[in-house]
């Protein structure tokens, strides 16, 4: 399973493990204009990160002194680093310190959405592949759970939690016997909007590479409670 962390406010002490490129996070990255970390990618994923000039910081290249190793995994999967590394080395290569993007739209307070009941939320991509979110109603968010196992945060071994889940369906296709995947993520498609407990069906638009991705109700984006956002990328539901 690949993930994007998405950094806007916070300066994580470590982060981790780091894996390689892949076109749908280039896709997805441009939009907010920052740093890449990555170790490495596709062929398509390189070309695609020198053609477009991306402020890039890549643990193949990069100085020993930027990532490490830890002895807990096995090579590829324990390679780490830390904000305080890559800020230096922002600074250093002289990429710019701000990003230039149109983030999400926040409510000021704790809202409710009027929807359906959204207390589990399954997402199976495969048999060996499954993410669930249980709703705690106590602390008004989303404990993730990975393969039937709640997932922690390997830094300091809390849960992993979610206020808001976006389910954003796309064209899906594999491309490659090592199971690399095509995801089309410009354009229009359907999706689902999850929040304290509720959900309701929303749409997405992206008419670029580098335009935002909108995620709309009835046409108006919508907007998000303040903490934590998942965006979960499925195939296209035929129901």
């Amino acid at each position: 399973t690949r993930y994007m962390g998405i950094f806007l406010i916070n300066d994580p002490k470590e982060i981790g493990p780091i894996r390689s490129s892949r076109p749908y996070f280039v896709t997805t990255l441009l939009e907010y204009d920052p740093v890449y970390v990555r170790v490495g990618g596709s062929a398509q994923a390189k070309k695609d990160i020198l053609k477009l000039k991306i402020a890039d910081i890549d643990g193949l290249t990069s100085s020993p002194s930027v990532f490490y190793r830890k002895s807990h995994k096995k090579i590829p999967h324990n390679l780490y680093t830390t904000m305080e590394s890559i800020r230096n080395t922002q600074k250093e290569r002289g990429y710019k310190l701000r990003g230039d993007f149109i983030g999400f739209k926040f409510f000021d307070d704790d809202t409710n959405i009027d929807g359906f009941n959204a207390t589990e939320i399954d997402i199976r991509y495969n048999a060996e592949n499954e993410t669930k979110y249980v709703y705690d109603e106590n602390k008004k968010v989303y404990i993730r759970y990975k393969d039937n196992k709640k997932q922690y945060d390997e830094y300091d071994n809390a849960p992993i939690e979610a206020k808001n889940i976006i389910i954003q369906e796309a064209n899906t296709k594999m491309i490659d016997k090592e199971g690399r995947l095509s995801i089309d993520l410009i354009g229009t498609g359907k999706g689902i909007y999850i929040t304290n407990g509720k959900g309701k069906n929303i749409t997405w638009r992206k008419d670029s590479r580098s335009d935002k991705t909108l995620f709309l109700d009835e046409g108006v984006e919508i907007t998000l409670n303040q903490g934590t956002t998942w965006v979960q990328v499925t195939k296209i539901n035929p129901n």
